[in-house]
């Protein structure tokens, strides 16, 4: 029996997302409890749909797709004809919603990827319900996999400029300690470790066990003859996205697991980890720009607090510098003051001889 799109999913629903989705046709149980809070987020974003439904039998305005098996059927088809422009797409599904708008079968395909890829693809008329994540619009004449290079581009091979070596120190909670670094998280793979300077914000997509099912799901394609159709996400950008929070959130650092166990997060433990830290940043790809603006706009600022000044252990040897300068500076300051006082003392002293003698 098909499940309503508005009811929450039940193991049967969730079996046939997870089959659809990644692949997953053994020991969908297990998954399913591993996937908690990716079902979560499933939820919550066919919930942003739902505004104004007063009850659960209505359907959801605007969309095709009435159920969780539509959601699965359309990702297959997505899937199938990713090479091809969004309108072959369309054409494909007209069939199976003969009854059904263009606009209403295009809002269930943008709902799809979004529960699919974790990618916040939405036409401009929805984009107010996710104020804090970045619109993704599939142009019409565009494939899916077209979409996904523009969104994730390749970084050119030059190396950057400053320098090649990050610091080991280079991690969030040594940002948020040291430099003020503020950090939210994301739901939306486009936002993963965007900056925002305004607030000094940094956005984190801490899906990790998310990425891991799309890599165990690519993977497993790729042992197998490809007669089924593929992820989206290709297995070099799945493992570089969990590299960078392999970096940014080392799972031996203690800063780190305080950090994380007060924001509720625990993906950092989670494996793999793939041996020790990659710290060259010319070896990333497609997060290449977002890291080293990451590096040069936060990492290496000067500290803005006196507070931040006193922990900073970025360079020791300016720390070091800074400090002896400053006592420096205070046994001078000592010396001085000592001096203008013993020069006050002898006057007084003089002065007082002087009314004596007369």
């Amino acid at each position: 029996m098909r499940q309503l799109l508005q009811d929450t999913p039940n193991t049967s629903s969730k079996t046939l997302i997870l089959a659809a989705f990644f692949g997953v046709a053994d020991s969908p149980a297990t998954y399913i409890a591993q996937h908690s809070s990716y079902f979560s987020y499933y939820e919550e974003e066919v919930k942003r749909l739902r505004i104004g439904i007063l009850h659960s039998t209505q359907p959801i305005s605007n969309l095709a797709a009435k159920t969780h098996q539509d959601i699965a059927e359309i990702c297959l088809t997505i899937k199938k004809f990713r090479s091809c422009p969004r309108t072959q797409i369309l054409d494909q599904l007209r069939a199976k919603f003969p009854n059904e708008q263009d606009l209403a079968i295009g809002r269930s395909i943008d709902l799809t990827v979004r529960l699919w890829l974790m990618l916040n693809i939405r036409d401009d008329a929805l984009g107010v319900r996710t104020p804090h994540k970045t619109a993704i619009n599939w142009r019409d004449s565009l494939s899916l996999e077209r979409v996904l290079q523009e969104e994730f581009p390749e970084s050119p091979p030059e190396p950057w400029k400053r320098q090649t070596r990050l610091s080991p120190l280079f991690t969030v909670a040594n940002l948020v300690l040291v430099c003020s670094l503020n950090i939210k998280w994301t739901e939306s793979l486009g936002d993963h470790l965007r900056l925002d300077m305004r607030g000094k914000t940094l956005w984190v997509f801490p899906h990790k066990a998310f990425l891991l099912a799309h890599l165990r799901s690519s993977q497993g394609k790729e042992e197998k003859d490809n007669s089924e159709p593929s992820g989206a996400l290709s297995p070099t950008f799945l493992n570089e996205t969990i590299t960078t929070l392999n970096l940014l959130f080392p799972q031996w650092d203690s800063a780190t697991q305080t950090l994380l166990k007060k924001q509720g997060q625990i993906f950092h433990e989670m494996a793999p980890f793939a041996g020790p830290r990659r710290l060259d940043v010319d070896k990333f790809v497609f997060w290449k720009d977002r890291l080293a603006d990451l590096y040069e706009e936060i990492y290496l600022a000067p500290p803005d607090t006196w507070r931040q000044l006193w922990i900073d252990r970025r360079n020791p040897h300016q720390y070091y510098t800074f400090w002896i300068a400053l006592v420096v500076l205070l046994l001078s300051l000592v010396s001085c003051g000592a001096s203008v006082l013993q020069a006050w003392a002898s006057m007084r002293a003089l002065n007082l001889q002087t009314a004596a003698g007369s």
